[in-house]
């Protein structure tokens, strides 16, 4: 019994010994690591707070490329008495993935609205009693041609509900040109803000909207108009 009470404490202080240098040797370890002058200046001079910027570059590269398009628009405030809407092509020469320039037409068809409609039946209906009345002037819009250049700052890349990645950007423009009133011709300018959308190599598409300027003729006085322009375009890369 007493052999065995000596052996069992011979074991335990084994046991313990061993546990011992074990912990020795970690701590040991560990005061190497401090010790370490190149580990300690290297982790003291990283910065948390760094942030490595990464941009991809565009799935459609639209360098020295023309883009032809065909549009519909609404014309929004170019007059109180019609509703104008427009149909229209669009060429656009890509001098590299920031800029491009274009040409415009529009083909306008306008219609009275439901206060166009109530002045010309009131005037109708005075000139039948005989009652003084003044007629609504009406100087529609026929057609327009404008030349846009186009800078593109902003793009991205777009999910598509997990069915296709799409480019866009978004992009500015200004221009100038020609349209054709009732009255007869005379300057625009315009600018204004849009997304296109580059589907494919080949398939685009646009969603714009434009401030124009220009002058109507009313009972041969001219005064400024004031107009906005929302365009849809679909469009097919060269």
């Amino acid at each position: 019994m007493k052999n065995l009470n000596i052996k069992l404490t011979l074991l335990v202080l084994f046991f313990a010994s061993t546990a011992s240098a074990k912990d020795v040797n970690l701590l040991k370890d560990l005061d190497s690591l401090g010790g370490n002058k190149s580990l300690i200046e290297r982790a003291k001079y990283y910065d948390t707070k760094n942030r490595t910027r990464i941009v991809q570059n565009r799935i459609v590269d639209r360098s020295l490329r023309f883009e032809l398009g065909v549009s519909g628009a609404l014309v929004t405030s170019a007059s109180s008495y019609l509703d104008t809407q427009n149909l229209g092509a669009n060429i656009d020469f890509h001098i590299t993935p920031r800029w491009s320039m274009g040409v415009r037409y529009s083909k306008s068809y306008n219609q009275l609205n439901s206060e166009g409609i109530y002045r010309v039946e009131q005037a109708a209906a005075r000139d039948l009693a005989n009652d003084i009345y003044t007629a609504p002037a009406f100087d529609y819009r026929i057609d327009s041609t404008m030349v846009v250049l186009n800078w593109y700052p902003i793009y991205g890349k777009l999910n598509l509900f997990d069915v296709a990645v799409t480019q866009f950007d978004i992009y500015g423009l200004v221009g100038g040109g020609q349209m054709n009133l009732a009255s007869g011709s005379t300057s625009a300018l315009t600018v204004g803000a849009g997304v296109g959308m580059w589907m494919s190599q080949h398939i685009s598409s646009r969603f714009e909207a434009r401030y124009e300027n220009y002058q109507e003729s009313v009972y041969g006085t001219a005064r400024p108009v004031h107009s906005g322009v929302l365009t849809a375009t679909l469009g097919f890369l060269l």
